[in-house]
């Protein structure tokens, strides 16, 4: 345990000094706690050498979770939320750089990419999934075995509903409520 002389304690591991020993610990002036960093800039800080992030274990009876980052570019990092299972810790969920969400997939490629499984929304009152587009735009649910062949689109500039399947409309409503089926009313 070392005091920095600038209000900070320092706790070093593998000697008993910052000459001889590395700073496992940090309490800086103001409180901050840096664990791998001797300037803490947060309530917490956990800091980690490239290819070595620091991980933040929750553990209860043996059994793990885990929290990390991992870095892609100098300024760019996912943050990792991983679960253990049968004894194999395994990525469930992560959050990229750009704010995607993937469940299931470590490459998500939307702001919310789901893989192998299903989605509930659930409540004992009323629920909805709401698709919001802008005005021209064309607001889409699509089914697909990879190629995208059956799609149900709102089109907002014409207010009209159209049902594809094997990518070919095959029904529209129209904004007055005329049912259109292969063209015919």
């Amino acid at each position: 345990i070392g005091n920095n002389g600038d209000g900070s304690f320092q706790f070093f591991v593998n000697g008993s000094s910052s000459a001889v020993g590395t700073n496992a610990l940090t309490i800086d002036s103001s409180g901050n706690v840096g664990i791998g960093t001797s300037s803490p800039n947060t309530t917490l800080h956990l800091s980690g050498l490239t290819g070595s992030p620091p991980k933040l274990t929750l553990e209860e009876g043996g059994a793990e979770s885990r929290i990390y980052i991992t870095k892609n570019s100098p300024t760019n990092s996912d943050l990792r939320f991983q679960t253990e299972i049968s004894g194999t810790i395994a990525d469930r969920m992560l959050i990229d750089y750009s704010g995607n969400v993937g469940i299931g997939t470590s490459s998500p490629s939307e702001k919310l990419h789901v893989n192998g499984g299903s989605v509930q929304v659930e409540s004992t009152g009323n629920t909805a999934i709401r698709l919001k587009g802008g005005v021209g735009t064309l607001s889409r649910i699509i089914t697909s075995d990879g190629s995208d062949a059956g799609y149900i689109d709102y089109d907002h500039s014409a207010d009209s509903w159209i049902h594809r399947t094997a990518g070919t409309e095959r029904m529209r409503i129209d904004s007055v409520g005329v049912l259109q089926s292969n063209g015919y009313s």
